[in-house]
């Protein structure tokens, strides 16, 4: 037989249990704000091999009321549209709620991209370069990635 009062004893428990699932979720943050990444340093490694390789010092900036768990990075620096330089890393501090943190990543020449970037100065005279520095911050599973894009000129002068 059927019993009404073993169903609707579930009935409310499973009913119960999926509004506290959707209030954890609603107070989940998923306002971060964008922190702010700026290189202060590019050093040259003592590297092996034929590819250069650079230490990058970036200080990232946590403008959120919650600590910024930085996962992972992708990261690829352009200048005048070629890629030059690229790397990830995964070696990060949290950076606390309202922080401060300076990390240094490590980078790669890309050979292709210099020598296009080579090409494109030797055929043109100019006093700038403009760069793009473009990457993907990964704060965890239950956030969104954070996607960083950064462009300026660079005085060669």
């Amino acid at each position: 037989m059927f019993n009404m009062m073993t169903y609707s004893g579930r009935s409310l428990i499973i009913s119960v249990v999926f509004v506290f699932l959707l209030v954890g979720c609603a107070s989940m943050p998923f306002d971060i704000e964008e922190p702010s990444l700026s290189i202060t340093n590019i050093a040259l490694r003592n590297s092996t091999g034929l590819s250069p390789q650079f230490d990058i010092l970036l200080h990232i900036t946590n403008p959120n009321r919650i600590p910024l768990y930085i996962a992972g990075m992708s990261y690829d620096l352009y200048l005048e549209g070629n890629k030059v330089v690229s790397g990830v890393s995964n070696n990060f501090p949290v950076v606390e709620a309202y922080g401060e943190a300076d990390v240094t990543v490590n980078a790669t020449i890309s050979l292709l991209g210099s020598i296009n970037l080579l090409g494109d100065l030797t055929r043109r005279s100019q006093d700038n370069l403009t760069y793009e520095f473009v990457a993907k911050l990964d704060v965890g599973s239950a956030l969104p990635r954070i996607n960083i894009n950064r462009t300026g000129d660079i005085t060669l002068r």
